[in-house]
Order: structure tokens, then C-alpha cells, then sequence
């Protein structure tokens, strides 16, 4: 043990942690088609979602975007300036933008154009599919 390394007079000594909590598993089976397309990382408490936005869900979630403006500028934050300009009345969103992120997600994920798996793990946890459209869109 080193000068810096000892305790200071009637300070307890620092217990070093021996808990691996969160750390991630390695993978136990082969890759297949939908580890392409999203990465589980495996933890004691749960399944952590990682996915991959490529162009088909992009292109959904843009879609989403266009056909419901009003949704859209609440949830960016619709300009006086640009209402004004538009000729309508400004939007804002009425407390909070999560039931947007919902809508979105339900937009992207439970497309029939979605893999089927990750379709039935977003019915049966949409909270981590709502957290990453947020994540995606607050890149």
C-alpha cells in the first residue's frame, strides 16, 4: 500500500466495491438476422435496448412528423414567427412531450414493416422503445 493509498488517521479504510452490477454479459448465441438491427445488452435487472436507426425507421418516424403537424410543432416548439407567417394561430404543447415520443414510437415500431420480433417486445415494454426515439431525437 502506497503513502496516497492509506487511510488518514481514525478514517475508516475504503472497502473496494466487489459487486459487478450492470456490467454487461457477454453474448451466449450465435448473432442472428434481428442482432442487426438491435443490440440487447443482457444485465442482472433487465434487457437493455440499443437501436439501430436505419433508414426505414427514420424514414417512418419523418413520416409520423408530416402528417401530423400540429403534433410536430408542439413537440419542437412551434414559432410565433412562423404561425404568423403561416396564418394560423401558434401551437404549444399542453405539459408533457412524452405522449408525443409515445405516438412515435407506436408509429415506428408496431409498423407491419417492422421485424416481428421486435414488434412483440414493443408491446410488451413501450416504454424502452418511447426512451429511444427521444434519444434519437434529441441526438
Amino acid at each position: 500500500m502506497g503513502k496516497a493509498d492509506k487511510p488518514k488517521r481514525g478514517a475508516p479504510a475504503k472497502a473496494k466495491p466487489t459487486s459487478k452490477r450492470g456490467k454487461a454479459k457477454a453474448p451466449t448465441a450465435a448473432p442472428s438476422d434481428s442482432d442487426k438491427e438491435v443490440e440487447v445488452l443482457e444485465t442482472r435487472s433487465s434487457k437493455r435496448l440499443v437501436v439501430k436507426w436505419d433508414e426505414d425507421r427514420t424514414n417512418r418516424l419523418l413520416d409520423w412528423l408530416d402528417q401530423n403537424p400540429d403534433d410536430r410543432n408542439r413537440l419542437f416548439s412551434d414559432s410565433t414567427a412562423a404561425a404568423k407567417q403561416e396564418g394560423r394561430r401558434k401551437v404549444t404543447a399542453k405539459g408533457n412531450k412524452a405522449r408525443y415520443h409515445e405516438a412515435l414510437a407506436k408509429a415506428v415500431f408496431e409498423s407491419p414493416d417492422e421485424e416481428s420480433s421486435l414488434r412483440d417486445w414493443y408491446h410488451r415494454e413501450p416504454g424502452k422503445f418511447t426512451g429511444s426515439v427521444l434519444n434519437y431525437l434529441n441526438r
